[in-house]
Parts: structure tokens; C-alpha cells; sequence
């Protein structure tokens, strides 16, 4: 395995860049620091549990993913975001017309990407640096050690270990907060 992360995932260190790049071009703006925030929270929520109702009711008031503070723009990110908003807009459908196999299939494919690892786009970044791909190994234990730095630690190790996507997304929101 290479410590490269495969083009799939190229998506969240395009997120990560433009984070960096926004919170520092603007760092005594707090407002602006704080809706970037807001949206790594909202990336973190999106991988961390299957998505429900009141999460599909608001993101689809709000917007998403238009709503974005964070600048990403290419050809990629805006494939994938017309994506998002499809599959978003599908979804709050069949929860407003009561279609329970939108929201199953919705729910196998969650458990596809994030619990079954069936595209091979592991959240874990364990899996991506360790050479035989496997999770909760020494990136995660490397990343327990700076989150300890910052008393902090996973909710529910058995769930979502450290190193997560989601857990590193909520970190960084913290940290920019």
C-alpha cells in the first residue's frame, strides 16, 4: 500500500487544502473562521452515522451543499457536489412521499462506503498508511497522542476510532474554533 491516498479520497484533502488555505487567508475574521468550521462539522456528520430526517430536512433548507463557506472549486468537487445535491434532493423526497426503499438503499450504501469498506475508500487513515492496510494502527495511535495533547479523545472508540475521517474533521473545527 502506498501512504498516498487513492484520487477517490482526493476530494477530502482538496477539503483539508481549502480549509488551510481560507482560515489563512482571513485569520482575524472569526465569523468566517467559524462558518468554516461549521462546514467541517458538517463534512464530520456526513461520514460519521447514517444520515436521518431532521439531517436530510436541514440540509436540504439549507442549501447544501451551495451553502458552503468553504471555496472549493474544480471540475471534481463540482461533479461530486452535483452528486450530492441529487442524491440529497432524492432523499428528501422519499422522506416527504413516505418511499422507505430510497431511504434503505441510502442506508446500504452508507454501510457499503463506511462500515463494509465495498469501494475501497476506507475513512480510517489507518488503512491508507499502514502497509498492510489495515485499521487502528500506528496513525491512529499517533493521532490519540495529539488529541490527548488537547484532552480529547473518540466519544466511542468501538465506533469510530481516532483516526476517522469524521473524528479529524470535528478536530479541526475545533481547532479553528
Amino acid at each position: 500500500r502506498s501512504s498516498t491516498m487513492p484520487s477517490k479520497s482526493s476530494f477530502f484533502s482538496k477539503i483539508f487544502k481549502a480549509t488551510f488555505a481560507a482560515v489563512s487567508k482571513c485569520p482575524s475574521s472569526l465569523f468566517v473562521s467559524r462558518e468554516i468550521a461549521i462546514d467541517l462539522k458538517i463534512f464530520a456528520r456526513l461520514g460519521a452515522k447514517e444520515l436521518d430526517k431532521d439531517v436530510i430536512f436541514n440540509l436540504h433548507k439549507a442549501e447544501f451543499p451551495e451553502s458552503l463557506v468553504i471555496p472549493l472549486k474544480d471540475d471534481d468537487i463540482d461533479e461530486i457536489f452535483s452528486m450530492a445535491k441529487k442524491s440529497l434532493n432524492e432523499l428528501y423526497q422519499a422522506y416527504t412521499n413516505g418511499d422507505n426503499l430510497v431511504v434503505d438503499l441510502a442506508a446500504a450504501e452508507f454501510a457499503a462506503i463506511y462500515l463494509n469498506n465495498k469501494y475501497d475508500v476506507s475513512p480510517y487513515e489507518s488503512v491508507w498508511l499502514d502497509e498492510n492496510g489495515l485499521v487502528r494502527q500506528g496513525a491512529m495511535l499517533e493521532i490519540q497522542d495529539i488529541y490527548a495533547k488537547y484532552n480529547l479523545k473518540s466519544a466511542n472508540w468501538n465506533n469510530m476510532s481516532e483516526d476517522g475521517l469524521s473524528l479529524q474533521l470535528e478536530f479541526m473545527a475545533y481547532l479553528i474554533e
